[in-house]
């Protein structure tokens, strides 16, 4: 035991340290973050010398947008592409292609009636404008590239832009091309559109979809383009991998989003939409893809394509749905789903039977798909319009957005009208109390688990295991964790960046290991100056400790060291998981034992017990 005086000298020590240590971290950390608000500002000063907060296409003029494609990056949803309809003059003008890239602020909170809609024009016009475009996020806060997608045919090739296969990026509110390296297999892929889109750690993904460098005015068949297109942001190369999706090779408007959180280099994750024959696509529904088949493709060295059974209550056949994806602070990843049409409406410019618009309003519900368990539940809340042809993306740290879309119900033979019941086209749903919501709330709490999927993980009663497919399988989901970012929905976690501001980051990176360092020799040098002390101080006998030596020198080792349990160490538990049990009301640091540790809810002894693969019906109720 330390003396008193040696106590005090050392908590005076430590505490003179830390606040040495705490002030030049916060200097460093005040440091980073006005570096990066002042590039913020000079983005944002950038993109306002080219927008407006009118566009024929929001305001009170607004009638509905559709085909388009969004994404979020930083603090901003940008929307691009697509067609709109608006009025003006009292006149109903449908279906115009839109030529600007749209944006919205969400580090401030609003409503979808008081959202401001920014516009940034697209006046090069060697940028073109299209429908169903493939948008990836570039990982730096700032920029994203788009690739893909078809000439509108309700002006065919009359507007004159050059709408050749290209790639292009946009940054600090302008586009450009992007030119490729020598010898590139670019320039022998085609330009598509309609396919299932995702980018993470620092990779675009395509799979799927039609080759739309055809004339805009064919209503088809068209011809689909197989396998996987990747693209690598930090090289700027191409690959194109073979697609096991289906056996056909083929995939159309479904959903494929990346999950950081599991393999080695994350996760893609695919299903819904349709398929085709090899030579013919034609939208009408023959090739549905099931929600219960859940497609998973490993993009580390593997390369390989899984195929993993689903449970619980599948959202209805169909395409043309959105889809979210987000990362629970439980180990757990979450892909909510809404909307989507199975007829031949939308695309075919067909005029729906009674029939037809009846089976569409089933197509108002949200679903949510939640990895590792491979179930799907359903949100109670039902009071969104059916929706197909739009987006969604995750906002903030726990909202859907849904931009955008059409009514496939509606008895109307011009499929732009009538007008969206959601407010600039804009509806918000909050991911954890599982509702529709009239707010956009940027200071919202995270996103946790709602409380039916935290309940099933947990209740020890329920169906909550999973058949494995595989045992490899298995082991990507529930083996060894990823070490890229978790947190995010499909936004890489890696990428290239040559900006300033980068090099900022590292240089206030090396100079806090710097001080870290220093501070650490200090630390050590202060304890072995203390345990000298402390030993001087046992060589000094005391009389009342001498006299009870001896009873030290007789006790039983476990009267010494406790039992593990007693400590408070891991303890395996019966089917081979592993549980964190407490020492004084405090967690177990799982860094002090290498044994593995269960991942939050996610109960392995479930998961790996063979039980019924299927549970009927899983409905979510929305919280209060």
């Amino acid at each position: 035991m330390l003396p008193t005086g040696s106590i005090g000298h050392l908590s005076l020590l430590l505490i003179c340290l830390s606040c040495v240590y705490v002030s030049t971290s916060s200097a460093l950390t005040d440091r980073g973050h006005l570096a990066q608000t002042e590039r913020n500002e000079e983005i944002a000063s950038s993109l306002l010398t080219r927008q407006s907060a009118t566009s024929p296409f929001t305001g009170e003029n607004f009638v509905r947008l559709g085909f388009h494609a969004s994404i979020v990056v930083g603090d901003t949803l940008y929307i691009d592409g697509g067609e709109a309809s608006w009025t003006s003059n009292g006149a109903n003008i449908s279906q115009v292609p839109n030529n600007n890239t749209l944006s919205i602020d969400l580090s401030k909170s609003w409503s979808p009636s008081t959202a401001t809609i920014n516009t940034i024009a697209k006046d090069d016009v060697n940028i073109p404008v299209l429908n169903y475009e493939a948008l990836w996020d570039a990982g730096d806060n700032e920029s994203f590239y788009m690739w893909g997608g078809a000439v509108s045919r309700s002006i065919g090739s009359a507007d004159g832009r050059n709408h050749q296969n290209g790639l292009f990026q946009f940054k600090n509110g302008n586009w450009s091309e992007v030119t490729m390296n020598a010898g590139s297999i670019f320039a022998t892929l085609n330009r598509p559109a309609a396919g299932m889109i995702a980018s993470g750690n620092g990779v675009g993904y395509y799979l799927g979809g039609y080759n739309s460098e055809v004339d805009p005015e064919s209503n088809g068949p068209f011809s689909p383009d197989t396998g996987l297109v990747t693209y690598n942001m930090s090289d700027n190369t191409w690959r194109n991998v073979t697609s096991e999706y289906d056996s056909t090779g083929t995939a159309f408007m479904g959903a494929l989003k990346y999950a950081p959180s599991f393999g080695s280099e994350g996760l893609l994750i695919a299903f819904g939409g349709e398929a085709s024959q090899p030579t013919a696509w034609q939208d009408n529904g023959d090739l549905f893809q099931p929600f219960s088949s859940i497609a998973v493709y490993d993009p580390s060295g593997s390369g390989k394509w899984y195929s993993q059974q689903a449970t619980g209550d599948f959202p209805p056949n169909s395409d043309m749905f959105c889809a979210v994806g987000v990362q629970s602070d439980q180990g757990t990843y979450e892909i909510f789903t809404y909307g989507g049409h199975n007829d031949s409406y939308i695309n075919g410019m067909l005029i729906p039977d009674t029939n037809q618009r009846s089976e569409q309003q089933n197509f108002n519900g949200v679903y949510v798909l939640s990895l590792p368990g491979f179930v799907w539940f359903k949100a109670n809340d039902t009071s969104a319009k059916p929706r197909t042809g739009h987006t969604c993306e995750l906002a903030g740290k726990r909202q859907m957005i849904s931009i955008g879309g059409l009514d496939p119900s509606s008895a109307a033979t011009v499929n732009f009208f009538p007008l969206d019941t959601n407010p600039q086209g804009l509806g918000i749903f909050d991911m954890v109390k599982l509702n529709w919501t009239n707010q956009y709330d940027a200071t919202a709490d995270p996103y946790t688990l709602p409380d039916p999927i935290k309940a099933w993980y947990s209740d020890p009663n329920s169906n909550s295991s999973v058949d494995w497919n595989s045992t490899e399988l298995k082991d990507l989901f529930l083996g060894t964790s990823t070490t890229a970012s978790p947190g995010t929905t499909s936004s890489p976690t890696a990428a290239p960046s040559s900006s300033s501001s980068s090099s900022s980051d590292h240089a206030g990176v090396i100079a806090g290991a710097v001080v870290g360092g220093v501070l650490g020799l200090a630390l050590i040098a202060a304890a072995v100056w203390l345990i000298s002390r402390r030993r001087r101080y046992q060589r000094q006998p005391v009389p009342s400790e001498l006299s009870n030596e001896h009873k030290l020198n007789e006790a039983p080792n476990n009267a010494r060291f406790p039992s593990d349990k007693a400590r408070g160490v891991n303890s395996r538990g019966a089917g081979g998981g592993y549980v964190v049990s407490e020492i004084g009301g405090q967690q177990v640091r799982p860094e002090l034992d290498n044994r593995p540790v269960s991942r939050g809810p996610v109960r392995r002894t479930e998961l790996e017990s063979p039980q019924s693969p299927r549970q009927p019906t899983h409905e979510l109720d929305s919280a209060t």
